[in-house]
């Protein structure tokens, strides 16, 4: 069995950040589901949910995490940072069990708007609403939250805890997983 830790929750809440620090504490691979979607189709994620939607994304997500997964070596520790919506996929839930953990990464809504605020500049996300920036990730926690339920062996909330030690909890809790 692969020895996968999946990283997933809403999107600011820390994944690719603690997916790439625990990959080099654990001097092992790590890839980002998002990084790995642009790199594959060449096209940043607003222009795919532009071009295509919502619904052509999530195919798109699927299929690359798919192919992603199926490359890494077997036997191995890898950590992987899924997409906030991407545990919404039956197909990747299946993928995902079996393989690995799941560390769901939680934040209140009012931590996500202000993170999502001051990130908009650098990594622009579109909407996938009409509702305000504030109701929709209200609304999108609200709708998730039996999905990330379903999927976590271990949550961590990260509004109250710094990187370093959403690093070390999760090494502690790993180190305990019978894998």
């Amino acid at each position: 069995m692969n020895q996968l830790l999946f990283l997933i929750g809403f999107r600011a809440t820390g994944k690719t950040t603690l997916g790439r620090l625990l990959a080099q504490r654990w001097q092992c691979d790590w890839f980002d589901s998002d990084a790995k979607i642009t790199s594959a189709t060449q096209r940043s994620i607003p222009e795919i949910f532009s071009q295509e939607g919502e619904s052509g994304f999530r195919k798109i997500e699927q299929q690359v995490i798919a192919n992603a997964l199926n490359a890494l070596p077997q036997n191995e520790r890898a950590v992987v940072s899924l997409g906030g919506g991407a545990v919404l996929s039956e197909q990747t839930r299946k993928l995902m069990r079996g393989v690995g953990r799941c560390v769901w990464l939680t934040a209140s809504a009012d931590c996500l708007a202000a993170r999502i605020l001051a990130s908009e500049l650098e990594t622009p996300r579109p909407a996938l609403t009409e509702l305000d920036p504030r109701q929709e990730i209200e609304t999108l926690l609200r709708d998730r939250q039996a999905v990330y339920s379903e999927c976590a062996d271990y949550t961590l909330n990260t509004e109250v805890v710094n990187h370093e030690d959403a690093v070390e909890l999760i090494t502690q809790w790993w180190a305990g997983v019978d894998k």
